[in-house]
């Protein structure tokens, strides 16, 4: 019983940590593609879209990053599928 106690109240540390975390890189993520703005604005494009893909990586589910990455032109990191034509 008390084994089942410990390992319940583990699992319950585990959850908390673990949503704590990933709210903590959705936070960062979203102030790193803020700073990509800014850097976009003062037309500093290549440290733009570098802070855009690392904001995309923190957190994938943000689409702002990947969007805005496309309309410079970049490919966001592991978003673009893989094209290959043959020649006919």
């Amino acid at each position: 019983m008390v084994l089942m106690v410990g390992a319940v109240s583990t699992f319950a540390v585990v959850g908390h940590l673990v949503r704590r975390f990933n709210a903590n890189r959705q936070a960062l993520g979203r102030k790193i593609y803020v700073q990509g703005l800014a850097d976009a604005n003062a037309r500093t494009f290549s440290r733009a879209i570098d802070e855009f893909r690392a904001a995309l990586s923190l957190d994938p589910t943000n689409m702002k990053p990947s969007h805005t990455c496309s309309l410079f032109g970049s490919v966001p990191l592991k978003t673009a599928p893989s094209i290959s034509r043959s020649a006919a």
